[in-house]
């Protein structure tokens, strides 16, 4: 009969330790996958390719990457080379356009 507590007990730790630990190491994943990356509200140009316009201070361009623009005084944004992003959003009260210098890509191609 105390051995049947103890094994019991095992039985139900077992399961709560794995989902501890497979959360946290979603969360850990999850976290640095989907990290978005925002446009400033003072860049130092419209230049999508310079990281100093980000934060953090890296040019988006990764199939998993999120970008967001916000509220901006440099609105007109271009891209010097191509790049690839998961999505991008439009939030603040900013119109922006972007020039893609021909570097759009649909489906992998032109």
């Amino acid at each position: 009969m105390f051995f049947d507590h103890l094994i019991s007990s095992r039985i139900r730790l077992k399961p709560s330790i794995l989902a501890t630990s497979a959360a946290a190491l979603l969360s850990v994943f999850w976290t640095a996958s989907a990290q978005a990356q925002t446009w400033l509200a003072t860049p130092t140009n419209g230049d999508w390719n310079t990281a100093a316009n980000w934060n953090p201070a890296t040019v988006p361009n990764d199939m998993a990457a999120i970008v967001i623009f916000g509220t901006s005084n440099r609105t007109a944004v271009s891209l010097s080379s191509g790049v690839a992003v998961d999505s991008i959003a439009f939030n603040g009260t900013s119109a922006y356009t972007v020039d893609l210098n021909g570097q759009h890509r649909h489906g992998g191609r032109k």
